[in-house]
C-alpha cells in the first residue's frame, strides 16, 4: 500500500511554490523541467518573510538565465509569484535586479562563445543579441522606449564576392571603429552587412560622418548608410536582424 505524501500546509513555503509552479505551468512556462531549483525556494522563504527580496530575485535572475529562460518569461514568472502570494506587482527595484542579473549571466554566455570576426575585427551578431538583451532590459526597467534611447546605424552594399568583397568590408568595418569609437556597439553580419546601435541623439551626426569618410573607399559606390529605428521588443529586433 502507497502513502502518499501530506499536502503542504496553507501559507507554508511549499504551498507558496506548489501554487507557483502552478500558475507558471498553467501560463505556458517553456522550461517545466527547469522550473524549480535552489533560487526559487529562496525567492518563496523572501516573499514570506518580506526580507532579501532584491538579492532572492537576482538570484532567481541569474538561475532563470543559466537555464535558457527569456527575460520576458522569467518576469512573468516572478510577477507570477507576487499575484499568488497576494502582493501588489513586482516593485521596481525587485525587477532590475532579476533584469540585472539575468542580462549579466546572459551577455557572459554569449560572449564567452566567442564572438569577433578574424578579417574586420568586429563583433558577429551574437554580440548584437547580447548588447540588444542589454538595451531592452534597460527598457523595461526605466520605462524608456529603446528606439527613443538608441538607433542602428546600418550599412550595407551590393553583394561583392572575393576579395573585393573582403577589402571592402575591411575598409569600411576600419571607417565605423573609427567614427564609433566611444563605447557603441559595431558588429558585422554574415551577409557582410555592418550594424551599429549607438545614442539615438548622436546617430545622425554618426552617419553623416560615415557616409563622408565611405567617398574615398574603392568600391563602395554602392553601400548605403542607414538610419533605423529599433522595434518595441527583443524579439522583435532579433528578427529585423534576419534581414540584414
Amino acid at each position: 500500500m502507497s502513502i502518499s505524501e501530506p499536502a503542504a500546509a496553507p501559507g507554508s513555503a511549499p504551498f507558496l511554490a506548489e501554487q507557483w509552479r502552478a500558475r507558471a505551468m498553467s501560463g505556458g512556462w517553456l522550461h517545466p523541467d527547469d522550473w524549480h531549483g535552489a533560487a526559487v525556494s529562496a525567492m518563496v522563504r523572501a516573499v514570506i518573510d518580506d526580507e532579501g527580496l532584491a538579492e532572492a530575485s537576482a538570484e532567481l535572475g541569474a538561475e532563470r538565465a543559466s537555464r535558457g529562460v527569456g527575460l520576458t518569461e522569467g518576469l512573468d514568472d516572478l510577477a507570477a509569484l507576487f499575484s499568488v502570494a497576494s502582493r501588489p506587482a513586482p516593485p521596481f527595484h525587485i525587477v532590475k535586479a532579476f533584469s540585472e542579473a539575468w542580462v549579466d549571466v546572459s551577455t557572459a554566455a554569449i560572449l564567452a562563445r566567442g564572438a569577433t570576426d578574424s578579417l574586420t575585427g568586429l563583433r558577429t551578431s551574437d554580440y548584437l543579441e547580447a548588447r540588444l538583451v542589454e538595451v531592452y532590459s534597460a527598457q523595461r526597467a526605466t520605462g524608456i522606449p529603446a528606439s527613443e534611447s538608441h538607433t542602428m546605424i546600418v550599412v550595407s552594399g551590393d553583394r561583392l564576392t572575393g576579395w573585393k568583397r573582403v577589402l571592402r568590408s575591411c575598409a569600411i568595418a576600419r571607417i565605423v571603429s573609427e567614427v564609433l569609437s566611444s563605447g557603441e556597439t559595431n558588429v558585422i553580419l554574415r551577409s557582410g552587412t555592418i550594424v551599429s546601435i549607438v545614442g539615438a541623439a548622436s546617430a545622425l551626426e554618426h552617419s553623416i560622418r560615415i557616409r563622408h569618410r565611405l567617398l574615398v573607399v574603392d568600391d563602395a559606390e554602392e553601400v548605403t548608410v542607414e538610419l533605423r529605428e529599433l522595434p518595441d521588443d527583443y524579439e522583435s529586433a532579433v528578427l529585423a536582424l534576419v534581414d540584414l
